[in-house]
């Protein structure tokens, strides 16, 4: 082979080498190619969540309380956590909040404290639900549990579209309350047949290529 035909052959195998490369690279984009609607820089945390919805507990019950109240979440993971939030939401609003399982108090059941995620049309996303439903009762100095109107319950719901990859970075797996089980991303008729298709028409097609190169 002459010093030409060593360089015309080096430079087709380098042209199909190329194409291998950008044909593979489309099918590459062609499966992840999806928008992603939800943003890390935007959407708060779950913890951030729930404490935007104890605010507005605060905020609709605090007139209601009298200047002082003692506060006793009923037995939950996160009883803790969630005493603590109300009796500062509280605070915030001038009434003099403590804790206290003993005596005159209101008591608040965390009916449904949760963190969920759904699936989207978008394998790269998905829906964060974070529910706070609150029953309360006032226990009287003998003990006596007062149900308070249904109306007074607490329900808030905040949904947001988060990118899969921002999920671990907003929830709290400290409490349970604030995490969740993510779906896996749905498959579609692109990953079952039409990816696989692809990729082993590329690799025919860089086959052809070079048995084409080689007999010239």
């Amino acid at each position: 082979m002459s010093d030409r035909a060593a360089h015309a052959y080096t430079l087709r195998v380098r042209v199909v080498a190329l194409l291998t490369v950008a044909l593979l690279a489309a099918v590459t984009d062609g499966g992840t190619a999806w928008a992603t609607d939800g943003s890390h820089a935007q959407a708060p945390s779950t913890a951030d969540v729930f404490q935007t919805h104890i605010r507005a507990w605060a905020e609709a019950r605090s007139p209601v309380l009298g200047s002082s109240v003692t506060i006793d979440v009923a037995a939950h993971p996160d009883k803790t956590w969630f005493e603590a939030a109300m009796i500062t939401a509280l605070r915030d609003r001038g009434v003099d909040a403590i804790r206290g399982d003993e005596g005159p108090r209101l008591r608040i059941v965390l009916v449904d404290a949760s963190t969920r995620y759904t699936r989207t049309d978008h394998p790269d996303s998905v829906v964060r639900i974070v529910t706070a439903r609150l029953y309360e009762e006032r226990i009287e100095v003998d003990g006596r549990a007062v149900p308070l109107r249904t109306a007074d319950t607490l329900s808030l719901q905040r949904t947001d579209v988060l990118g899969r990859d921002h999920v671990s970075a907003l929830q709290s797996t400290q409490y349970p309350a604030m995490h969740g089980d993510v779906p896996p991303p749905p498959r579609d008729i692109w990953d079952d047949i039409l990816e696989p298709v692809v990729y082993v028409a590329a690799a025919a097609v860089t086959v052809v290529l070079l048995f084409t190169v080689r007999s010239k």
